[in-house]
């Protein structure tokens, strides 16, 4: 055996994911070609241990090969193994005449005739499949591997690590194959497969779970919306061939490992109740059997190998099956969706009651979040119907379901053509309607069509739905109304909220939106896990209204739990509050895991919101190309789609970026048509962010009737009471354009409302013309606290132009790098108030003290802080020592 390459990625030898171990059976043939020596491959099935045997014969060069494969079959037939990989033993084959030899003579005969041959070329032993050799080759292979020091003999055997066998525990050196890692195995499905739909490419990873075989194989079975309900994944013949030739032939032992199979829980109590008396030693049996682990303390069964799972279930008969669910049912009584489940693929034909408990089984489903088991749940409910409405509303809902919830956009278009084929009642008519709709918008269609068709639908068959499907067809509308962005769409659907009865209370709190209402619907979320369905209809409210925080936790849960449409949407609202709340990075973050997720979904039709996060910390750091690139992909998206909404979220933040360049017109342009499209009813936040930006814009180009308009009809909007950033913009606006006189007291007003600080950015800026205004008005020294401030949050954020707008405003305040604040004369009760939040003391238990309201006693610090030179509380101390020694 000459010493070999290892063969060049992507050549024809080369294994994905398998690089290390190519190396080290590499360096294994080297060091047997000089020495001698044996080594296993352990790895399940299809985990490319055979590929690895043919990898070794190929860069054998200059060696003999001798191959043998185990045979299950031949596995009572002494030698048989030995008769493939040596003919010359005729006598030991039967291919003689005499006595068969004992083992331990065939033994020493084999050892000696390869030491022989090995004497002039070196030879090299692939074994495959050892787990099936007959026992006497085994044996005889056992002594020679043991005895191969100084022969240039190489014996490579590859074997399943859980099948026992003499190779299982030899002691030989082990080379195990471990399932490919995430990224190799998407490599490979990518290489072989490269134009497979995503959710088929993430379904297929899920089942291969890294095995080589799997991912080559199943591919071509597993198209979207092919498999049926409950029934198994359609293993490939060389899958099934793999897996469920380890299958035992005892009747009572494959019954265990198909109860096993078919309790997907794997619920230990479940399969042993189902098996009865004798469950104890035929699940024994089952995992001596190397197929299944029990694990008593957990309580679970689990199969060593995923897809031998689908195997067991494959190679049972139809009539196996229903009597392996109808006894699981008997075991899950207590169970009512486990049991449902298995009384439903246990069924033959029609049947009623059946069908109403998986019904029954799918709203549990729903109301722990569990959409893919409910529309399964459901599909099987359909389809055991006997009643043609009850049939189409089952399969209708399940449509939705898969379209507009798990993401299985082409499920659920065939679903919905079963539906609309079974003739739905009013609920069925609103689920098609709400699928047809959400299809629409995923094959590029125009959202206001949409929505009017999903309008009609409501007004005709709402009446007489019931109020759970009408609440989920509004929720539909309400995405369409938001997309469409314009006054009509939206006064339509908060019209219907208050036309129609409404699965709960919290469903109406956008008809009219009050503080009481909305604290009260984000505070039943909160009290009780809540329905994630209800959580995502009621985020968008939560979002405008600022009360994403006390959901966090269950948009967090609702996202990582999950890869679907309302997962990424979860994504998008966390980013737009992390935005807020100026935690940048994590809005970036959110943006990144948002957009992965749709592509490996396939719903490409989600990533505008993701482009919008990025947009929006790309404007807000200084990257005006960034921004126009993916504001212009968001405008191009929204006009080929009608989305009104989307692009004044594309022109707002065009407009922040373009007066963090300074460029005032341009923002003002962008800042008025995104204040002026649609209804801003539709989108508060958009709206009023945008309102600000036209102020802050026009005052700059001099624009000062401009500015002062828009802050009235900020004012007149009567957003202020609906949270505590709406007030803070709309006092903002109105300290920006106030009169000379009332400059400082609107602004301290603004700036010391409850909550103002909590979206820095913004408060920061109001800080920063706080700052300007001040210098404009020649009180430089007090302008110099809120330009300080303003510099400091911004530096904080990372918000590079704001920054270097406030340095400059503060070296025209007289205080820079080279003007350092000098010492100033404090007022007698500056200087007690200082002294007092020196010692620690907060503004109120200051005020309460010298009998003085809390905004007084912000603005004294206000004015204190410059003359001592300091920025923030914890400078006082030093700074008042420092004044009294001088």
């Amino acid at each position: 055996m000459n010493p070999v390459e290892a063969p060049r990625s992507g050549g024809r030898t080369g294994l994905v994911g398998r690089e290390d171990e190519q190396r080290r059976l590499l360096a294994f043939l080297r060091a047997a070609d000089a020495d001698g020596g044996a080594l296993v491959l352990t790895g399940e099935p299809g985990s490319g241990k055979s590929s690895l045997l043919r990898l070794a014969e190929m860069s054998a060069s200059g060696t003999t090969v001798l191959r043998a494969t185990g045979v299950g079959a031949e596995t009572a037939l002494p030698f048989s193994a030995l008769g493939q990989l040596l003919l010359p033993l005729r006598v030991a084959l039967g291919l003689a005449d005499g006595p068969v030899p004992s083992v331990p003579a065939v033994a020493h005969a084999v050892l000696a005739i390869l030491r022989r041959a090995a004497a002039t070329r070196a030879l090299l032993l692939l074994i495959d499949d050892a787990h099936w050799l007959d026992e006497a080759s085994a044996a005889v292979l056992a002594f020679v591997s043991r005895r191969l020091s100084g022969t240039r003999i190489g014996l490579l055997v590859a074997t399943r690590p859980y099948q026992g066998g003499t190779f299982a525990s030899c002691g030989l050196p082990r080379l195990p194959l471990a399932p490919l890692d995430h990224v190799a195995a998407a490599t490979l499905l990518r290489a072989r497969f490269p134009a497979l739909h995503p959710m088929v490419r993430t379904t297929v990873l899920d089942l291969a779970r890294g095995n080589p075989l799997a991912l080559l194989e199943l591919p071509p079975v597993l198209g979207e919306g092919s498999r049926g309900i409950g029934e198994p994944i359609p293993l490939p013949a060389r899958l099934h061939e793999a897996f469920a030739a380890d299958i035992p032939s005892s009747p009572r032992t494959r019954r265990a490992v198909l109860l096993s199979a078919l309790d997907t829980e794997g619920d230990l109590r479940a399969v042993r109740a189902a098996l009865g008396p004798a469950a104890h030693d035929d699940l024994a049996a089952a995992e001596r059997a190397g197929l299944i682990d029990v694990d008593e303390h957990r309580g679970v069964v689990t199969f060593r190998y995923p897809l031998t799972r689908s195997a067991v279930v494959g190679a049972a008969s139809p009539e196996q099956r229903r009597a392996a669910h109808r006894a699981l049912a008997r075991a899950t009584r207590d169970r009512l969706e486990r049991r449902a489940w298995h009384l439903g693929l246990a069924a033959v034909g029609p049947d009623g009651p059946v069908a109403a408990l998986l019904e029954q089984a799918a709203q549990r489903h729903l109301g722990r979040g569990e959409t893919g088991r409910a529309a399964d749940a459901l599909v099987r409910a359909g389809r055991l119907s006997p009643v043609r409405a009850d049939r189409g509303r089952r399969l209708a809902k399940a449509a939705w379901l898969n379209a507009d919830q798990t993401g299985q956009a082409e499920w659920g278009r065939t679903l919905l053509a079963e539906a609309r084929q079974a003739g739905p009642d009013a609920a069925g008519r609103l689920y098609a309607a709400a699928t047809a709709a959400t299809l629409l918008v995923l094959d590029e269609g125009d959202v206001a069509v949409a929505h009017r068709m999903l309008l009609g639908e409501i007004d005709a068959a709402a009446p007489g739905a019931g109020a759970l499907a009408t609440t989920h067809a509004l929720g539909v509308l309400g995405e369409l109304s938001r997309l469409c962005g314009g006054p009509e769409p939206w006064g339509a659907y908060r019209d219907r909220l208050t036309r129609y009865p409404l699965a709960s209370p919290q469903d109406g709190v956008l008809a009219e939106p009050a503080p009481d209402r909305l604290d009260s619907a984000v505070a039943a979320l909160c009290e009780h896990d809540a329905d994630p369905l209800l959580v995502m209809r009621l985020c968008p409210a939560a979002g405008d209204f600022d009360r994403t925080g006390p959901i966090r936790h269950l948009l967090h849960r609702i996202a990582r739990e999950d890869a679907s449409p309302p997962a990424a949407r979860a994504w998008y609202f966390l980013g737009l509050e992390a935005f807020t709340a100026g935690n940048w990075d994590e809005t970036g973050q959110h943006a990144d895991r948002g957009l992965e997720l749709c592509g490996r979904i396939g719903h490409p039709h989600l990533a505008w919101r993701f482009h919008h996060l990025r947009a929006l910390v790309s404007a807000a750091r200084g990257d005006p190309a960034t921004t126009k690139a993916l504001t212009d992909g968001m405008v191009t998206w929204a006009a080929r789609r009608g989305a009104e909404g989307v692009r004044r979220k594309a022109l707002h933040t065009r407009a922040l970026a373009e007066l963090g360049a300074g460029n005032h017109a341009d923002a003002l342009r962008y800042a008025t048509a995104a204040r002026q499209a649609g209804d801003p009813a539709a989108d508060v936040p958009t709206a009023t962010a945008a309102a600000l930006l036209v102020v802050e814009a026009a005052l700059q180009t001099g624009g000062t009737e401009v500015a002062a308009a828009e802050a009235g009809v900020l004012r007149a909007a009567g957003v202020a009471g609906l949270s505590p950033r709406l007030a803070f913009q709309v006092a903002g606006a109105a300290a920006m354009t106030a009169p000379d006189d009332q400059v400082e007291d609107l602004f301290e007003r603004a700036l010391a409302l409850p909550g103002a600080d909590r979206s820095p950015f913004e408060h920061g800026r109001v800080q920063l013309a706080y700052g300007r205004r001040l210098r404009r008005l020649r009180a430089g020294p007090r302008s110099r606290v809120p330009l300080t401030a303003a510099l400091d949050t911004f530096t904080r954020l990372g918000a590079v132009p704001w920054a270097d707008r406030a340095r400059a405003e503060l070296r025209a305040a007289g205080l820079g790098p080279d003007r350092p604040a000098g010492p100033a004369t404090l007022t007698t009760q500056q200087l007690q108030i200082a002294q007092l939040a020196a010692a620690g003391l907060t503004n109120k238990q200051i005020a309460e003290r010298l009998f003085l309201s809390a905004r007084t006693v912000s603005g004294h610090l206000y004015r204190a802080f410059p003359k001592l030179g300091v920025t923030t509380r914890a400078g006082l101390r030093d700074a008042l020592a420092c004044r009294d020694r001088a």
